[in-house]
């Protein structure tokens, strides 16, 4: 070989390596549209880094401080025959800071990183934990930036779920009953914040609802995306215009400051027409609400026992405006199947050291704090009252009630095989279990055997209330 071939490939060798070279690939790519495979992959863990400088670091922690208190501070224990003491869940979110990430061997500068979330944020931190969920958001600080053609990235920390499996199951529940729904995978996270890399464990990483899911799923994104949270996503009778506009908080299209589709379902819901002319009304509510979509999510909601959002919480959920009808979209589901406030604390793999003399946290027997809290689901949402007409309302129209009851019918025998979600759920633990720590397998072992049997326990009460209706 010519020592001037020798010459020319090494120097095409040392552009490819060089920086400019490398930005420009990234840039390629990173207006592409969604890489699904290479953000969600469906049968691996990957790899994710957050590089934090220490002073935002500091500056996060502060806001924090603000927002929660003290880290290692749990909510006070009530005495004997006193209600529970209210989670304090802050109206404002946590400040963005700006971050490097490291992704499948490439990097991206000035992104934006904050904490999210209500409970999952609120008592890992009262319990000292570093451990915390994040959103990122490429764009922020760079506009039109894309990841793999995807703006934002939601981090759940997977709080109370030992297996780290309810998020996925119950998207690729939605996604098989033809409802909308996030794709996620599962994240191996570490965070350097100036002290080197730490392991953060296993997170799992969930598509965003106003980034890509609505254009992915309806064809498009351009009519009103709201995401609910606050007392206004009631919908009750005497919540106020002002309460619905700060509840139903828009996601785009802000500028035109358009509410009237939640307005024009909060007047149906209420007119006297429901009970004077139930036809006429069923109508007019179908007009501005995709009923039976709801209805589907309704009777999966209840075979999940999906307790933290509408009918029980005024959050985790939203709304998608497609030629004037109004879809419903549910989000965040860790607490599902007997997670949540009486599980047991969440402790996954290779769980970061805590914050300097954090307090135990409260509740005994290994409970997280609020373990004094019951919520249960039923099948019937009897429990269900006025303050949440959206489904008082609709179930008890007897059109509406009838299909309802189909749609738990259709539950049990087409969507909700407990061998068949089993089978998945022990494929994926097989996988998650190479993750853990040889002390601790045995705990996940079994917090998988008991999600397990809650899913089989569902199956049989959905059958003995099925064989009821």
């Amino acid at each position: 070989m010519s020592k001037s071939v020798v010459t020319l490939s090494f120097l095409i060798f040392a552009f490819l390596m060089s920086p400019a070279f490398v930005s420009a690939s990234v840039e390629a790519w990173a207006i592409a549209k969604p890489e699904y495979d290479i953000v969600f992959p469906d049968d691996q863990i990957v790899d994710f880094k957050i590089i934090i400088q220490p002073q935002d670091w500091e500056a996060m922690q502060d806001n924090m401080r603000k927002l929660y208190g003290e880290p290692g501070k749990p909510l006070p224990r009530p005495n004997p025959g006193d209600k529970p003491v209210a989670p304090g869940f802050s109206k404002e979110k946590p400040m963005w800071v700006n971050a490097k990430i490291e992704f499948n061997g490439q990097t991206w500068n000035n992104v934006a990183v904050r904490y999210k979330g209500n409970s999952s944020l609120m008592f890992p931190w009262m319990r000292g934990s570093h451990k915390l969920p994040f959103k990122i958001d490429f764009s922020k600080f760079e506009k039109k930036r894309k990841f793999y053609g995807f703006t934002e990235l939601s981090l759940s920390n997977n709080f109370a779920d030992n297996t780290l499996m309810r998020e996925p199951l119950a998207y690729r529940l939605l996604s098989d009953m033809g409802l909308p729904a996030s794709h996620t995978a599962l994240y191996r996270m570490t965070v350097d914040y100036g002290n080197g890399a730490k392991d953060y464990g296993i997170y799992t990483s969930i598509e965003v609802t106003n980034d890509t899911v609505v254009g992915n799923f309806f064809g498009e994104d351009k009519g009103n995306i709201y995401e609910g949270d606050g007392r206004g996503v009631t919908l009750a009778k005497g919540v106020t215009i002002d309460q619905i506009k700060t509840a139903f908080q828009k996601e785009n299209n802000k500028k035109e400051n358009d509410f009237s589709d939640i307005i024009g379902l909060y007047n149906t819901l209420h007119s006297p027409d429901r009970l004077a002319r139930p036809t006429a009304w069923r109508a007019d509510l179908e007009s501005r609400f995709e009923v039976k979509e709801f209805l589907k999510w309704l009777a999966m909601s209840a075979v999940l026992e999906h307790w933290d959002t509408y009918g029980n919480m005024t959050h985790n959920f939203y709304l998608y405006n497609k030629d004037g009808k109004l879809h419903w979209i549910s989000w965040d589901h860790n607490l599902i199947l007997g997670a949540g406030f009486g599980a047991p604390p969440n402790n996954p793999p290779k769980d970061p050291p805590p914050m300097p003399n954090p307090a135990p946290p409260p509740g005994g027997g290994g409970k997280p704090p609020g373990s004094y809290f019951k919520i249960s689901v039923t099948f019937d949402r009897a429990e269900v009252k006025d303050k949440w007409p959206l489904i008082r309302f609709i179930l008890d129209d007897a059109v509406y009630g009838q299909e309802y009851k189909n749609q738990l019918k259709d539950m049990k025998s087409r969507y909700f095989n407990a061998a068949k979600i089993e089978m998945d759920l022990r494929h994926r633990a097989k996988t998650i279990k190479t993750t853990v720590a040889p002390g601790d397998q045995n705990d996940f072992e079994k917090s998988v055997d008991d999600l397990v049997k809650k899913i089989f326990e569902r199956e049989q009460k959905l059958s003995e209330h099925i064989q009821k209706i």
